[in-house]
């Protein structure tokens, strides 16, 4: 009986006695991940280095960059035929007949004098060049009286033309992507400079160049849209065996020092 009770007693201690408790091992708080910053690729404007006989200017804005070089003014040329393009679209509301669609196609793809004089002349001639300068805050341009080819504009102000194309102020969406398509199928006599580059070949570039021999002197303007990108070219120099394409391989280089490291997108 009393080593019952002398059991009962051990069993009831051995209940009643709290188990020791074990140490925990602290386990390491994860550091938070490291913000990763996607370093924005940047052109480099330091890379620009143009061997021209002649006088020339550049500029790129687009993508929160506004780069340029030079500070030559020139004539717009045929450039300019984009504006009166979309100049003519937003006097009608965006409602083109079929015969004027026409006539803005072949303007920009074959760059057509006749057509731009006659749309210069109906949309108030001075006063489209004006529109343009209002409308895309130019700073640097001037207007030639009785003469939209000879309108004089910067490099810089060129670029903004470009990125005034692309927004299409006063046309509908649906024209302005229609104006930029017919810049893109520029027929292969005005495609030349700017889409030359390397770099930019694959690209769906939108472009309007000019190109107009004044006695002995050339004038070669090139403008290229795409991507959120506007770069101008603006060229002037003596006549030479090579004609005007001496000037477009100034644009095309100008291009290629701007883009040859940028990355695939």
């Amino acid at each position: 009986m009393k080593r019952l009770i002398v059991l009962a007693l051990v069993l009831t201690a051995c209940q009643a006695a709290p188990a020791a408790e074990l140490p925990v091992a602290e386990l390491p708080v994860a550091a938070p991940p490291s913000k990763v910053v996607e370093r924005k690729w940047q052109p480099d404007p330091a890379k620009v280095s143009v061997q021209f006989d002649g006088e020339h200017a550049w500029a790129l804005r687009g993508n929160g960059f506004v780069l340029s070089g030079g500070t030559v003014r020139t004539n717009t040329e045929s450039m300019i035929k984009a504006w009166l393009a979309l100049d003519h679209v937003a006097s009608k509301r965006s409602v083109v007949s079929r015969r004027d669609e026409a006539d803005l196609a072949k303007m920009i793809r074959e760059s057509d004098d006749q057509i731009a004089q006659r749309l210069y002349q109906d949309l108030g001639g001075g006063a489209s060049v004006q529109r343009m300068i209002s409308t895309c805050g130019l700073t640097d341009t001037s207007i030639t009286p009785y003469w939209w080819s000879k309108t004089q504009v910067s490099a810089t102000d060129a670029a903004r033309l470009g990125q005034c194309l692309m927004n299409g102020p006063g046309i509908s969406p649906e024209w302005r992507d229609r104006l930029l398509a017919m810049m893109r199928d520029i027929s292969p006599d005005g495609r030349f400079g700017i889409p030359d580059a390397p770099a930019l070949r694959d690209k769906p570039l939108s472009i309007k160049n000019g190109w107009t021999l004044h006695g002995n002197t050339w004038t070669v303007t090139c403008l290229a849209v795409w991507a959120g990108w506007s770069l101008a070219v603006l060229t002037r120099f003596q006549n030479r065996p090579n004609s005007y394409y001496y000037g477009a391989q100034a644009c095309a280089t100008v291009a290629q020092q701007l883009f040859s490291d940028a990355p695939e997108h």
